[in-house]
């Protein structure tokens, strides 16, 4: 977890841009990846793609999670 945090919230502070990335909050630009288990128990659920249930990145989503896919193509028709 301390790996996680540091590649988040403390490599944004490192860059200056604090006040921009590492907090999941209004404003700030979205990377995040929405996972199937805990990787603070055990991280290698972050090398199966299986497990990765949304993806977003700049705020966009690349994979939407499975309750979002439904609902989207509902919306979308």
């Amino acid at each position: 977890m301390d790996a996680i945090v540091a590649a988040t919230r403390l490599g944004a502070q490192l860059m200056m841009m604090g006040d921009e990335l590492g907090q999941v909050r209004e404003g700030f630009f979205a990377d995040l990846l929405l996972v199937d288990g805990d990787p603070s128990k055990d991280v290698r659920i972050l090398q199966d793609s299986g497990r990765l249930l949304a993806i977003m990145k700049d705020g966009q989503l690349h994979k939407r999670p499975p309750a979002a896919r439904g609902a989207y193509a509902i919306a979308a028709e």
